[in-house]
């Protein structure tokens, strides 16, 4: 019985005096001897004297001061608002995990080669539209890069809405036979 409330007096002046890390949980899958990091402001002498009960072999643990532990406690204190911020907001897959990619596939990287091809395909894109009758390719451009309304485009060139839209079609047209053609 009074094992047990020295035990746990000493337990407690432990954790007020000291902070204890396992090493096998900062850095998983470590087979090193030593078992613990322990942080506090005490000498070595005065840690051993105290705290033999808890760590009797000094081979198993390395003291190091509140300096040297701040780096541990910045990366505990990290963790654990990754870690709150992941239930917060539901996250249940993060960059980490395998699965990552199978339920964020638009999170993916492209590949180089594709980045080349659609780069390759825009350009012989504006070499036919370039190749288009000079009505076709105005109206088409204003349609669709600048978003002009054909109404407005026939009210501005002076023609009816329907020969405004006949040319976009037309000149759509003209770019599908030679893009169902042309082999990428």
């Amino acid at each position: 019985m009074i094992k047990t409330k020295l035990r746990a007096i000493l337990e407690e002046r432990l954790k007020s005096d000291c902070t204890v890390y396992q090493m096998k949980r900062l850095y998983p899958g470590y087979e090193g001897k030593i078992k613990y990091v322990i942080v506090t402001a005490l000498s070595p002498e005065a840690f051993r004297i105290r705290y033999y009960v808890f760590f009797p072999d000094s081979e198993e643990y390395e003291l190091l001061t509140p300096e040297q532990g701040e780096p541990i406690k910045d990366f505990d204190r990290n963790n654990e608002k990754y870690d709150k911020r992941q239930e917060r907001r539901g996250i249940l897959y993060s960059i980490d995990d395998e699965d990552f990619e199978e339920h964020h596939p638009e999170m993916i990287g492209q590949d180089p080669a594709d980045d080349v091809l659609k780069k390759y395909i825009i350009r012989c894109m504006w070499e036919q539209i370039y190749k288009l009758p000079q009505t076709q390719q105005r109206h088409l451009i204003k349609y669709y890069i600048f978003g002009v309304p054909i109404k407005q485009i026939a009210d501005e060139e002076g023609v009816d809405y329907s020969s405004v839209y006949l040319t976009i079609q037309a000149a759509i047209h003209r770019l599908q036979r030679y893009f169902q053609f042309e082999k990428f």
